[in-house]
């Protein structure tokens, strides 16, 4: 818990209590605008243990984190199917609304879900996307200041195990928001969004699938074209061979140091399978720590690098580098200083904050989170009907 907690920091409620819900309970105990007050898991002993660790009431009803007037606000990370379901019961309540990404599972239901904060008075808003981390705001910060005049293209590469993790059936599904055109497109396309800071007019897609190790689609290129002749190239490939991490110092996502052994047993353990579910319904994942440096420190954590990002414009290019951005123009090339950036959940819940006490208007609002999803469902459908689609 935070040392200090903004002057009546919001209630939150945790709907769902898989990997990202009690991530989002840490950050938000983390957090000085937020305080967790109640948690909701449909496993009774899984709310009980949670809400103990943070001091929070336990229930198993959504009912119940309808009438709690202790909750101002409930942190959405059920299923994506069930996500709009789940946002217009609280929403009829009065509860403000953080959704995990994607908000929903298609564009139809991203219309829906942007009509509940004028129907029921409520924020609603888009939560937790790499695209709140801080060396993306940081890239989006450098780009916004002229460093490298207007922006011509970025291009993010990422490759990693993502089909190897143990996965519920909805997951893997395109139907029900599955596979990583919905479960991991939605980082790339808001780092994208967020340092290009532009519309997207058009997508331009192929996907692929393999009934190894499991069907699902387990890779894709997209191209993504932005107003002003801007263009964004995504490519995403989960099939746990090659490692982007490699191109990027050693550190992934969460400026974890790569474990170069994680795929080749998670591939031996048959680690999708779902039986590695345990009963608190958490995958059983490979959770070896990293080797130790010389000396027997365990290897410091980076900045979170989500593949390879590369931002080019009239004037310079630049990337991130091991701590900070790295600008390339017509002197050379040098560091930006962004050891002041913050980013993640605690962004989030700022911002929240921000427009519930301070009247301040969401930048991540339904509106945006439903259009993330549009871009991810393009992507899909691009692949599916052979042809560019415009937004």
């Amino acid at each position: 818990m935070t040392d200090t907690k903004a002057e009546n920091a919001i209630g939150l409620g945790i709907l769902g209590l898989g990997t990202a819900g009690r991530g989002a309970a840490a950050a938000a105990e983390r957090s000085a605008h937020t305080h967790v007050v109640a948690v909701c898991d449909v496993l009774e002993s899984t709310a009980s243990d949670i809400g103990a660790k943070h001091g929070a009431k336990a229930y198993t009803d959504i009912r119940q984190l309808c009438e709690d007037p202790a909750v101002e606000g409930v942190y959405i990370s059920t299923p994506t199917y069930l996500h709009l379901a789940n946002a217009l019961q609280l929403a009829a309540a009065g509860k403000h609304l953080l959704v995990e990404k994607p908000v929903v599972k298609d564009g139809a239901e991203g219309e829906a879900l942007e009509l509940l904060a004028s129907e029921f008075g409520v924020q609603v808003m888009a939560v937790n996307t790499r695209g709140r981390d801080a060396p993306v705001r940081a890239m989006a910060r450098v780009v916004a200041s002229g460093a490298i005049g207007k922006v011509l293209s970025l291009t993010n590469i990422q490759h990693t195990n993502w089909v190897l993790r143990p996965r519920f059936p909805y997951e893997l599904l395109t139907a029900l928001g599955g596979g990583v055109t919905f479960r991991q497109a939605p980082h790339q396309v808001e780092i994208a969004r967020t340092i290009i800071n532009a519309p997207v007019l058009a997508v331009t897609a192929i996907a692929g699938s393999s009934p190894v190790p499991v069907n699902t689609v387990g890779n894709y290129s997209a191209l993504v074209e932005f107003a002003g002749g801007i263009s964004a190239t995504l490519v995403y490939n989960g099939y746990g061979y090659f490692d982007t991490a490699e191109l990027t110092f050693g550190f992934g996502e969460g400026g974890r140091p790569i474990d170069r052994g994680a795929s080749a047993r998670l591939r031996a353990a048959h680690s999708w399978s779902l039986d590695k579910y345990g009963e608190s319904g958490l995958a059983v994942r490979d959770r070896r720590p990293a080797e130790p440096q010389a000396g027997g420190a365990a290897p410091p954590r980076r900045w979170s690098f989500v593949g390879l990002t590369v931002v080019s414009g009239e004037q310079g290019d630049l990337r991130q580098s091991e701590q900070g951005v790295t600008v390339y123009d017509a002197n050379g090339q040098h560091e930006e200083d962004c050891s002041n950036e913050t980013g993640g959940l605690a962004v989030d819940f700022a911002e929240m904050y921000g427009a519930l006490r301070l009247g301040k208007a969401l930048d991540h609002d339904a509106h945006w989170g439903a259009t993330t999803v549009r871009i991810c469902e393009a992507i899909w459908t691009s692949h599916r009907e052979q042809r560019r689609v415009s937004l």
